[in-house]
């Protein structure tokens, strides 16, 4: 009788044993598939330059971009539609960065249909002390999310030693060397390259151009956000991974 209890315990055993492999193996290929669905979408849009004529990033105290970086000057921004984060400044590519070089003049660097609508929607850098942003200078790495629209990037630069309503003022595309000019690369390649990339950067030279040239009197870093939903995919993917592991280990331990 003891026997064949036993023997009943041990087939119980088995059993359950199965099962877990079962759902375990079901959970491994469940997070598998979940970390490379969303490494094949990790971003939600792409960056773009289309321009002809080329510069680079020279050198000046409190520099954002490296020198010897390449770009276009002028050249429009293009995106397609999903949600960038901009921030202030080079991200951390050159110690020091102020995000507007030595400059003291009142730059500002906005997204949105005009200046009035960005600085309601809190879509805009400043530079200096400005009312634009609250009466203070925007921080070298502060940011904010935009969702954008396939096309043309709306963002302009107002800068010089102006009134904060009639400075001088650059659109994405646009030109006026007799007040200054900006550039914009994908990456940080010495070469002008204005293919789809994931970061693009945009620098002002706030004087006419190309007397200033340094391009670094207000820098911005633009880069394509991955989607909530491809997070929450991803870390699905994770969460089932990690239970394969740790059920597995437990079993191995029985």
């Amino acid at each position: 009788m003891e026997t064949k209890i036993l023997k009943t315990k041990i087939l119980k055993a088995k059993i359950l044993k199965a099962t877990m492999r079962h759902r375990l193996a079901s959970a491994m290929v469940i997070g598998t598939l979940g970390v490379l669905s969303s490494a094949g979408v990790a971003s939600a849009g792409s960056l773009s330059i289309s321009g002809s004529t080329t510069g680079a990033w020279t050198q000046e105290a409190g520099q954002s971009i490296p020198t010897g970086t390449g770009g276009f000057v002028d050249g429009t921004l293009n995106a397609t539609a999903g949600l960038y984060t901009f921030s202030y400044g080079g991200n951390g590519l050159v110690a020091g960065d102020t995000g507007h070089g030595n400059s003291t003049f009142f730059n500002e660097f906005w997204v949105g249909s005009n200046r009035s609508a960005a600085i309601s929607a809190g879509t805009i850098f400043c530079a200096q002390a400005d009312a634009a942003c609250g009466g203070a200078a925007t921080i070298a790495g502060a940011e904010f999310t935009v969702a954008l629209s396939a096309g043309a990037v709306p963002f302009g630069l107002t800068f010089g030693t102006f009134n904060p309503n009639s400075g001088s003022l650059l659109l994405n595309g646009s030109s006026n060397d007799a007040v200054g000019a900006y550039i914009d690369q994908i990456g940080t390649g010495t070469t002008a390259n204005g293919a789809s990339g994931p970061v693009a950067y945009v620098g002002l030279s706030d004087t006419p151009y190309p007397a200033d040239n340094d391009f670094q009197d207000l820098v911005v870093t633009v880069a394509a956000t991955p989607e909530p939903g491809t997070l929450l995919l991803f870390g699905g993917g994770l969460v089932g991974i990690a239970f394969y592991a740790r059920r597995r280990a437990a079993l191995s331990r029985r």
